[in-house]
């Protein structure tokens, strides 16, 4: 019990660990509060290199570098062969779908020309205290939160207004009212909005908020 409460004590509370709780609170305690180690799942070891190749590209586009469709089917290549761990099986099976996936996806975007002010940035932010709840960690008010951000894009140079993009590799919801439905995708967007508007280190103002579907149908 000691050791839990030192526990949420630090407890940095992320929209993974929040829906890990909500769908299941003992998965919660053994994931995110004793930390047990557990094997990548292939889904999400995929999932992994499709965020990193897009996230090299997002990089060099920041700088005004090229970085095509090849550039982009490079990086996931590369990221397959040396972070992620599968079976030779499965390996050949994400190769073949990043790889049909990402060239479709490299096509429909590489013309693109977005003004991106940030690529994987990570935000932080405490929720306060409401009237009848009283909360403390680290002997400072409010619940800790953190999360990474796929990309932000300004509308205009030097403009205040952003967008904020997550990229997903399943299945595309084309609706906001689909979104909604999907009760981890709207509180993972509504929990961006929360730390965009709460975070001290975070000065722009986030209002929009896109799921970029990199999937095997259509884009989403």
């Amino acid at each position: 019990e000691a050791f839990l409460l030192e526990r949420l004590e630090t407890l940095e509370l992320s929209v993974t660990a929040l829906n890990a709780f909500i769908q299941d609170p003992t998965s919660f305690l053994w994931s995110h509060l004793l930390e047990q180690p557990q094997a990548k799942q292939p889904h999400l070891a995929y999932g992994s290199a499709v965020h990193s190749a897009l996230e090299k590209r997002n990089l060099a586009w920041r700088e005004g570098e090229t970085f095509d469709t090849e550039d982009l089917l490079k990086a996931f290549e590369t990221t397959m062969g040396e972070r992620e761990v599968f079976i030779e099986r499965e390996r050949e099976h994400y190769l073949h779908e990043g790889r049909t996936v990402l060239e479709r996806y490299g096509e429909e975007t590489e013309n693109e020309k977005p003004i991106i002010l940030s690529a994987e940035r990570t935000l932080r932010a405490r929720l306060m205290e409401t009237q009848n709840q009283k909360l403390k960690t680290n002997n400072l008010e409010g619940i800790p939160l953190v999360g990474k951000v796929d990309r932000i894009d300004l509308f205009r140079k030097d403009g205040q207004d952003c967008r904020i993009i997550d990229y997903k590799t399943g299945e595309p919801k084309r609706t906001a009212e689909a979104v909604r439905k999907e009760g981890q995708l709207f509180r993972q967007l509504v929990f961006y909005k929360i730390l965009c508007d709460l975070s001290p280190s975070f000065s722009h103002t986030a209002t929009v908020f896109t799921l970029d579907f990199v999937g095997n149908t259509k884009r989403g």
